[in-house]
């Protein structure tokens, strides 16, 4: 009824087509609105989602050809990582940056993309899962790594 008062007092054609279009976007518009889900609140961060792998990790662990190896891995809240190794040879530190997520079953992945400014060809992908305070590589290159397992502790602020 609406429609036919609206329309009624318009007798350009032009003008009707104008105002039939915009009516269809309105109505559209809405659907998607609901479709959506409207304004339902946001989904969580994921910091809220990290499991508490947010923050500072450190493992000190033997090296070929070097006095032993520190490593400094930094899990950052905006899913970037930063892991820094000292092989305590009076040389500069090696570092490596990439981005980390959860996989399914809740562990940490974390992919690796550049080292010392250079960036993989491939992605160096290493699985941590976690215990009290320390996480445990379980799934990396070991030629790389070491047999160790990259055990890192949690550092507390």
């Amino acid at each position: 009824m609406f429609c036919n008062i609206l329309f009624g007092m318009i007798n350009d054609m032009a003008l009707r087509k104008i105002l039939i279009v915009l009516l269809l976007a309105v109505i559209a518009s809405v659907v998607v609105f609901f479709v959506t889900g409207g304004l339902k609140k946001k989904g969580p961060s994921m910091a809220d989602l990290s499991g508490g792998y947010v923050g500072e990790y450190e493992a000190d662990l033997p090296a070929r050809g070097s006095p032993g190896r520190l490593i400094m891995m930094t899990v950052m809240d905006d899913n970037t990582v930063k892991v820094v190794t000292d092989y305590r040879n009076g040389k500069a530190v090696m570092v490596e940056e990439g981005n980390w997520n959860l996989d399914g079953m809740g562990r940490l992945v974390v992919f690796l993309r550049t080292g010392g400014g250079i960036e993989y060809k491939k992605p160096e992908k290493v699985v941590f899962e976690s215990g009290e305070g320390v996480l445990v590589a379980v799934d990396y290159n070991i030629e790389t790594y070491g047999v160790e397992g990259l055990p890192f502790t949690k550092k507390i602020k």
